[in-house]
């Protein structure tokens, strides 16, 4: 959207109109708390996974105050939990264990889902000592203001259908976006759906 005060000259061709402006038009990419996965080197594969999912749109919001959690490329590569082949363009993940492996193709869908399950819709206030918001997929992240953990309603763990448990205490990227604030994290969200009967039963057993 052009600023009709920022335009400074203007030229005529046979084809075309040249729009000379005293200062840059940033795309909305940039601007909101996908900027540090687009401008900042060592989240390609969550850049490509936002354009492959089409999820920028939902990204770039204005107005929103996000808090966007994601893994980089060093450590989804170690943890195998993101993968992507540029021949096929395809993502995948790895489900490792001791001698061997298992890869799980990624559909558009897997990918929404992995993205959304890390934005959440707001910031945590920080007066209760846990909190539980809701992110884009309509599940719940927890943060606890106490430890400040953060955590989805599972356990978080060491790759994909780990066992190692792995809590985490994200560190921002960048609180200039003006629509929230990005963070780095080492090991996926887990979510988990348990029934009322379950969770009654485990957690108040008498």
């Amino acid at each position: 959207t052009l600023n009709e005060t920022d335009i400074v000259e203007k030229k005529f061709g046979s084809n075309s109109t040249f729009i000379g402006l005293k200062k840059a038009i940033v795309p909305r990419a940039f601007k909101g708390v996908s900027g540090p996965v687009y401008l900042q080197q060592g989240y390609k594969k969550i850049m490509l996974a936002i354009e492959q999912s089409g999820l920028l749109s939902a990204l770039k919001r204005p107005h929103e105050d996000y808090m966007f959690y994601v893994e980089n490329d060093g450590n989804t590569s170690i943890d195998s939990t993101l993968m992507y082949n540029p021949v096929t363009k395809r993502f995948s993940t790895f489900a490792l264990y001791p001698g061997g492996y298992t890869e799980y193709p990624l559909s558009l869908n897997d990918l929404r889902i992995l993205l959304l399950n890390h934005v959440a819709v707001d910031k945590a206030k920080g007066i209760a000592r846990k909190e539980f918001i809701s992110n884009l997929a309509g599940n719940i992240i927890v943060v606890n203001n106490v430890t400040k953990e953060i955590s989805g309603t599972g356990t978080t763990v060491v790759g994909y259908r780990g066992s190692v448990p792995a809590p985490q205490y994200p560190v921002v990227i960048s609180d200039i976006a003006d629509n929230g604030t990005t963070y780095e994290i080492k090991n996926w969200f887990s979510f988990s759906t348990p029934s009322m009967y379950g969770k009654i039963s485990a957690d108040y057993p008498k």
